[in-house]
This record gives C-alpha cells, structure tokens and sequence, in this order.
C-alpha cells in the first residue's frame, strides 16, 4: 500500500505523498473517500484475475486422463470399469496418479477424443476418391442402429477403412437411410461435401436400400451402388434348402439335438475337437434321418453346389484385386450354369441369375474391372460422367471391405446379444408341476362341461378331437435337464 525511501512515504494506490510528521496523518489519509475508492478497485482487480487464473487451471484437462480414456476407448474397454475398486487400486498403485470417475471422463475428455479422431478421418478423405457402407441391425433392446464405414480409394495402396457414424433411427426406411448418408458426409467434408469424391456405395439388398441408394445417386453423380455378392451366393443357398426340405430337417435336427443337451455336446468336442459346433437350428422333428431320400440329396448337394463355401471364403479373403474377385463371381455362374442341366438345378442357377440382374452396380464394376485388365478398350455401358481417373481409383488390391463383399458382414443377421440368465429355471416356476394353475385346475375343469366351455370357447369333445390331431407336433422330447410341457397343458395356454 506505501512505498518509503526512509524519509517520504508514498500511496500506491492514491499517487499522492503523505505527511509522516504525526501518525494520524497517515490514519487520516486511508480513511479518505478517495485512498478507500482506490483500495476497493484494486481488490477487486486482484480478484478478477485470481478467478481467472483459477479458472483457466480448471479448464484445463489433465494429460494423463485424456490419455487414460483415449485407451480405453480404443481398446473396447467401458469406461464404467474405472470405478472397479480392484482395477482403480491397480492404476493408482502403478502410476501414481489419481484415478477419476467415470462420469468425469465421459463428460470432460470422450467428446475430444471424437473431434479428434474426426479431424483425423477428414485428414484420411481430403482430396481422395472415397467409398461407403451403410449397415443397419438391432441393439440388445431392440432399438434401429445404423452404421457407416467409409474408406479412402487409392490408386496405389489399399486405403483406410473408419466406422465414421452411428445412430440410433426411430424407423428404417429409403429416407432415414437417405438422411443418415447426407450426414455422415457433412461429417467428412464440414466445409462442402464433395459429391464427385463419392465413387462407391455398398449396401445389402433390401428394397429400402435400394430405393434409398437411387435417391442418393441423383446427388453424387458418379457413386456406384452394389449390392452384397456375398449375400447373393447366400441367397442360392437358401433356395437350395428350400428345393431339398429333407435335408434342411436333418440338418436344423442335428443342431438342435447339440444345442439343447450340453452332456451331448461334451461328448461332441471330446470325439471331434476340431469341429465347430452347429449355429442355433430351427426345431424340425428327426424321422427324417433314416430316409434313403435324404443321402442322395446330400450327394447331389455335395457334387454339384459344394463351390458355394468356397467362393464366400474366397470374397471374404484380403488383399484381392477387382478382376480376381469379379472371376470368382463368374466362375460361381459358370458352375451354376452347368447345374442347369439337372431338374433340380435349374430353379437355383435361375436365381442366381435374378440376384445378379437386380445388382446393376456389379454389372459396370464388371466392365471397370475388364478396363483394367485390358480386356476391354471400350467404355460403353458406363456411366458419362465416370472418367479414366475414376477407374484407375479401383485398380488396387482391395481390403474385403472396399468391393462389393464388404456388404456380407452388413447383410449378416446380427443376433441379438443374450442375456445372461441368473436362473436356468426362476424359482417361482419351480413348482409348477403342483402349484401351477394348469395342475391345480384341468382336471376339475373337465367335471363340469359348461365351465369349461366358458373357459376355452369348445366343448371337451372338440377339445380331445383337437388335442388327438396336435399331439404329435406338440410333444416336446424329454431331457435329463427338465420336463417338457404336456401338449395338453400348451393347447389350454393357447386357447386360453
């Protein structure tokens, strides 16, 4: 507040001399208006600027936190782990530094790691040729999730490929996805959208997709849309087990004979280590693994459409180029073509034809890919406005993902993620064999006719008729696991 130099004192705050002849000299000045007006500003200057240096500290993020959700969230780990006593002791113990919460690191550092890692996708797509992938599936509570991948085409080395989107839709529809892709590119462009950098878009072959994949084409000029090849071949397959049903029923009977009885699949891997286990079957009755019929379907299967493993084996490799992967599409209708000389192969090739025809995207990649393999010097049938730097943007050893076989992983049916039981049986269903309603009731309802017509809306008559022609189908087969439901008791809850 004063400065001296051992004979005058000075105000800082005021400029101002002051009398030191007598001590109430100075009382008297710091109780002026004025020295009092100067005080109180210059507190209120040093708190401004603490403040600010406050909060400029606080604004400030912590290194070592934004490091610590940047690799949790590279590495697929929820950042809810972090408040594990165990695994929070464990981090603090190793680096010394205190371990936040989890709702600190997702309100303060995952948000700058998406525009970061976003700037770092419009770093990969500036001033490249670039195609996209659109996927839609269901979550574990049954919500739409739309996925978008996009990755760099490159003339000569097989670009990156980044998941750039994902949303939740309230509907899947041409319009949804539609807007979902004019999105995404803002995304990638946030200072224009370069529709002519657009050269490819896969999808499956839903019809929504399809309609929404020609909406889009009327803005981006030079986007191919293909649909799956691989989802083309699954779709062969498909009508091959609807021409051969026998052999579907003995196949869904050996993966549900595995799948419900884990003593038989015990027995399974210790017999054959090195097979895989069937996927989840659809319930078909097993009379039918004892008809001769079956084993000559199987060997006409086996003879004439055993290839179809292979060439989904062949797309899903990498490191392919266009022309080897459009061959193995040719050499599958070639193949197929031969089966036609058979009754039973000619619905099958003649699907695999429909397939094709509906895909015109793989039609002008076909033509692309004879251009670059010097098959071809003429650019008919090809879009006007695909020009040669176009093409050579396809002539490189592409990732799965860049052709048209990316779509197989999107065309896939996307189980729902399963729950895991905390009781294989709840206890309150554990006695259901004498407590339950039907074992309690059935057997008096049966006394008096007219209740039990109000009951089930039939006569006990009808009802016995009824249960004689069902019962059959409705028994279930005994287990050492548990009882199966009566087909009587599953025709009372039906029509009740």
């Amino acid at each position: 507040m004063f400065t001296s130099d051992g004979k005058i004192l000075f105000c800082k705050f005021c400029d101002v001399k002051v009398s030191t002849t007598k001590r109430f000299l100075v009382t008297q000045h710091i109780k002026t208006a004025k020295h009092e007006q100067a005080f109180n500003q210059r507190k209120r200057r040093e708190q401004s600027i603490s403040q600010s240096l406050l909060t400029e500290n606080l604004n400030k993020k912590s290194d070592f936190k934004s490091d610590l959700t940047e690799a949790l969230v590279f590495a697929n780990i929820p950042l809810y782990k972090v408040n594990n006593l165990k695994f929070k002791n464990f981090l603090e113990k190793y680096t010394s530094k205190n371990i936040p919460d989890e709702s600190t690191l997702r309100k303060d550092y995952v948000d700058s790691i998406y525009q970061k890692t976003l700037t770092k996708i419009q770093a990969e797509v500036f001033n490249h040729k670039i195609w996209v992938s659109i996927d839609e599936t269901t979550d574990v509570d049954g919500r739409y999730v739309a996925n978008v991948i996009v990755g760099v085409l490159d003339s000569e080395v097989p670009g990156k490929v980044m998941l750039v989107n994902c949303e939740h839709l309230e509907k899947t529809n041409s319009t949804t996805i539609a807007q979902l892709f004019d999105r995404t590119m803002n995304l990638i462009w946030p200072q224009g959208v370069e529709h002519n950098d657009v050269l490819l878009l896969v999808s499956d072959s839903a019809p929504y997709m399809v309609k929404a994949g020609s909406a889009i084409q009327i803005f981006y000029p030079k986007m191919l849309h293909v649909t799956c090849l691989a989802h083309a071949l699954y779709r062969v397959a498909e009508q091959i087990r609807s021409d051969f049903p026998l052999v579907d029923k003995l196949i869904s009977s050996v993966k549900k004979v595995f799948l419900k009885c884990p003593a038989r699949i015990q027995i399974f891997k210790n017999e054959a280590p090195e097979l895989s286990l069937p996927p989840e079957p659809v319930i078909t009755p097993k009379e039918i693994i004892g008809e001769r019929t079956v084993e000559a379907n199987l060997a006409f299967i086996k003879s004439n459409f055993s290839f179809l493993s292979s060439a989904l084996t062949s797309l899903e490799e990498k490191g392919k180029p266009l022309s080897n992967l459009v061959s193995i599409i040719n050499t599958v209708s070639e193949k197929l073509a031969i089966a036609v000389l058979t009754p039973q192969g000619k619905s099958i090739h003649t699907k695999f034809q429909k397939v094709l025809d509906k895909n015109s995207g793989y039609k002008v990649l076909s033509k692309i890919s004879k251009i670059l393999v010097g098959e071809t010097d003429s650019f008919d049938g090809l879009p006007e406005v695909i020009k040669a730097d176009d093409i050579v943007n396809f002539n490189i050893k592409m990732e799965v993902e860049e052709l048209a076989c990316v779509a197989y992983l999107c065309s896939k049916v996307v189980r729902k993620r399963k729950k895991k039981r905390k009781f294989w049986v709840h206890p309150l269903l554990s006695d259901r064999s004498t407590k339950g309603l039907f074992n309690l009731f059935y057997n008096d309802l049966r006394k008096h006719e007219d209740k039990f017509f109000n009951y089930l809306r039939m006569s006990i008559k009808s009802f016995d008729e009824l249960l004689e022609l069902l019962q059959q189908d409705l028994t279930g087969q005994q287990t050492n696991m548990r009882e199966c439901i009566s087909p009587v008791e599953k025709l009372v809850v039906t029509l009740r």
